[in-house]
């Protein structure tokens, strides 16, 4: 199922968003993917920040074969949730991870990102006091 970005930012505009001029739109089925949403932005609030401290932005990305990596080549739609406090530690989640006991950021949010149909993640620390996570979907045709 296709979501439309440009759609999902107008509904977040409470928020800080960011998104290129025509963003893509993204292969995801709904009821997964705004859980995914809801998961991301829960994880920005528990770092100590408040809705409007939040920054939601898409990006589109394209991929191609030299650039090697965990990524799949192709055309991905980055979403990312950004704010201030400790995002730590840096990790990454791809489907079917296998066995690793350690949940990627919360278990909730990688049972989110499971059925989502989202490719890849990472969380990271960007500067002593502020972090993010972006999670990479297909683009929808």
């Amino acid at each position: 199922m296709r979501i439309v970005v440009e759609h999902v930012m107008r509904a977040h505009a409470f928020m800080r968003t960011e998104m290129p001029p025509e963003p893509w739109n993204l292969e995801a089925d709904d009821e997964p993917f705004f859980r995914s949403l809801g998961e991301l932005i829960a994880t920005g609030l528990s770092r100590g920040n408040e809705l409007t401290d939040l920054t939601l932005s898409a990006a589109n990305v394209t991929v191609d074969a030299s650039a090697g990596g965990e990524l799949p080549v192709g055309d991905l739609v980055a979403v990312t949730i950004r704010g201030r406090g400790d995002w730590s530690p840096e990790r990454t989640w791809r489907p079917g991870r296998g066995d690793d006991p350690t949940p990627f950021v919360s278990s909730d949010l990688e049972q989110a990102l499971a059925a989502s149909g989202a490719v890849h993640a990472y969380a990271r620390q960007t500067a002593p006091d502020e972090g993010s996570i972006t999670v990479f979907f297909e683009r929808s045709v």
